[in-house]
């Protein structure tokens, strides 16, 4: 069942294990109560270099509106900075459901996952089953929070049962190769058999590359375990007894936290409490074990994979580099899509201002409030779905999506906000139907991010000229000519129009209904009304064609051409624009327009009186089409 609210989940790092068992968790229980999820990612804390810069614009991209309630994966965020502000952002929207999943503390209503405590059963059991008083622990100096809870879990072990703590008892390694070569003679320098519990999987992992590489052996000399259940614990010989990872459990409580907020039901935090796994690193049978043909070639295939997808970024971060448009670039962008099958839906959502470069010079300060409405319109600029290319179209900032996409759609999205250091461009949205936001794909967005602060670097290089221009030539609504710039531009243009040209056509297009559509909806539906217009004349004009909104709702363009049937041509395709922009928009009113054109000989030279005196006659036929539309309609 659709519903027209989503669940916002915000979560960095979205490629990691601990992330994807979260969001499973999340999804399927989101699923049961009949909600899809909208996945708000970053990359935070990574030395991404100026690239990264940007990663809070990640805090623009949600429209809470649309959204019913939210999971916060705060521990994921490495960026405290970036935790915190989303922290505010969230508790700043009133009446708005927040679970938070996080083992940090917070007055938040929370689901924390208590993987420390199983420490101290796995000591416990280790002195009590095992029969083991020399045991050690191996702690980590480079993730302390964890390390040293599960650390003074391990010592209250010691104590309940009388063991002594020796100054080898405890050693702390910084992840050096040297580091846990010490640990190793630390522990086992004296020859006796030990039992070594460790911080985390991976110190475990570690630590037993160390021994075995000084001649150690397991059961023989010592008898190890870790915790969070590392796939490659499973598969080691012997197989290491660890503490489970239920982040799945996790996310499905958070989930069902939230539904009750959602419902205004009584809610409490709560705790996911992790299970001790014994294997054969302990001296006990394993009874999960894997198949290692399986893991063999889920890791060659993973090698594989990110080796291509190395080669097909290199392949397309060199062929943006070398687009010179926005159009050039997404057609690049949809030829891997294709090809590669990455992702089933695919949407590049771009800020009206996405190209916006600020003018060394200004003329006059640019306010927050034009900064604001600015970004309420978006640009579909590209939209793939199960392969098809949909058509571009603009969009008001009310949903992460246009209408004709969310209306008939229950995808879970993972959005990705598009930045290049703190300039923001818009992001990308993407739902998969198997692989879930592959690691591969980091370098491919950042590829997309890049290409999109190329096209702005281009445009910068002309901005002192492109300043003039948009001050005293460009109509500063639709980014057509105003009538100044159309009279500086009109001579070069004919310039360049080859001499045996047979035609040139004066066409004027009036917007139908503007005083209705801002007496009824205001005048910010009438400028946008006006700016369709605008855009729909740019997508069909080439560059034999020049275009002024000469004022008003009012727009005149002048063709040179060969063929009779062009006039005609541009004014039906200008239509089909507003057509299919009136059917994805589902609006309550159409925009449309009326049009007239006149159509003479080309014959050089030709003034500036001759082309105004064409427009005035093309005005006329247009208000013809103008009355006899109004009359049919009666």
């Amino acid at each position: 069942m659709y519903q027209t609210k989503k669940i916002a989940v915000f979560i960095s790092h979205i490629y990691g294990p601990y992330q994807r068992l979260l969001y499973e968790g999340i999804k399927s229980k989101a699923r049961e109560y009949g909600y899809s999820l909208e996945v708000y990612t970053t990359n935070d804390g990574e030395d991404l270099g100026e690239y990264g810069l940007g990663e809070e614009t990640v805090l623009k991209v949600a429209d809470f509106n649309s959204l019913a309630g939210a999971v916060f994966a705060s521990d994921t965020y490495t960026d405290t900075a970036l935790k915190e502000k989303i922290g505010v952002l969230l508790d700043g929207k009133k009446d708005f459901p927040v679970v938070e999943v996080t083992n940090h503390g917070t007055e938040r209503l929370h689901v924390a996952l208590d993987n420390n405590s199983p420490i101290g059963a796995i000591t416990d059991y280790i002195i009590e089953k095992k029969g083991f008083k020399d045991i050690c622990f191996l702690s980590d100096l480079k993730h302390p929070f964890f390390s040293d809870i599960r650390e003074k879990i391990f010592l209250e072990s010691l104590k309940k049962h009388d063991i002594p703590v020796t100054e080898n008892t405890v050693f702390t390694t910084d992840e050096t190769k040297d580091s846990y070569r010490e640990a190793v003679s630390a522990f086992l320098g004296d020859g006796r058999q030990k039992a070594i519990v460790c911080y985390n999987d991976d110190t475990a992992l570690n630590l037993i590359e160390a021994a075995l590489s000084m001649g150690k052996r397991i059961p023989e000399d010592f008898l190890i375990s870790g915790c969070d259940d590392l796939e490659q614990g499973r598969y080691l010989n012997p197989a290491l007894t660890t503490v489970s990872f239920p982040l799945t459990e996790v996310g499905s409580e958070a989930m069902a936290l939230l539904f009750k907020l959602i419902n205004k039901e009584p809610a409490t935090s709560a705790t996911v409490t992790a299970k001790p796994i014994y294997r054969e690193s302990t001296c006990d049978k394993a009874t999960d074990i894997p198949n290692l043909f399986d893991y063999i070639r889920k890791a060659n295939s993973y090698s594989s994979d990110l080796e291509m997808a190395m080669l097909a970024s290199v392949k397309t971060s060199t062929a943006l580099s070398h687009a010179s448009d926005v159009e050039t670039g997404c057609d690049l962008i949809y030829d891997y899509i294709t090809a590669s099958g990455v992702c089933k839906e695919f949407y590049l959502c771009l800020y009206e201002d996405w190209d916006h470069i600020s003018d060394p010079f200004p003329l006059g300060e640019e306010t927050d409030e034009t900064k604001e409405s600015a970004n309420e319109s978006l640009i579909l600029k590209l939209a793939v779905k199960d392969g098809r290319r949909l058509p571009e179209c603009s969009f008001l900032r009310k949903s992460l999506l246009p209408e004709y996409i969310c209306v008939h759609s229950d995808s879970d999205y993972v959005v990705t906000p598009l930045f290049f250091g703190t300039k923001a461009f818009g992001y990308v949205a993407m739902s998969f139907s198997d692989d879930f936001y592959p690691f591969k794909l980091v370098q491919w967005i950042s590829d997309i991010a890049q290409f999109l602060q190329n096209l702005c670097e281009m445009k910068r290089s002309g901005i002192l000229s492109e300043r003039l221009e948009r001050v005293y030539f460009t109509d500063s609504l639709t980014g057509l000519y105003n009538r100044d710039g159309f009279e500086s531009k009109y001579k070069r243009f004919l310039e360049l129009v080859p001499g045996d040209t047979k035609y040139m056509s004066a066409l004027v297009f009036d917007l139908d209904s503007l005083k209705a559509i801002n007496d009824t909806f205001g005048h910010e539906a009438g400028d946008f009304a006006i700016k369709s217009l605008g855009r729909a004349i740019s997508s069909a004009i080439s560059e034999t064609d020049l275009a002024e909104r000469y004022g008003g709702d009012e727009f005149f363009v002048l063709l040179c051409h060969d063929d009779p049937r062009y006039p005609d041509e541009f004014e039906k395709q200008t239509c089909r624009y507003l057509e299919n922009h009136n059917a994805l928009n589902q609006k309550t009113y159409n925009i449309s327009a009326s049009f007239g054109h006149v159509t003479v000989p080309f014959k050089k030279p030709v003034s500036l009186d001759d082309i105004r005196a064409l427009f005035t006659e093309a005005d006329k036929e247009m208000y013809e089409y103008k009355k006899a539309k109004k009359a049919s309609l009666n």
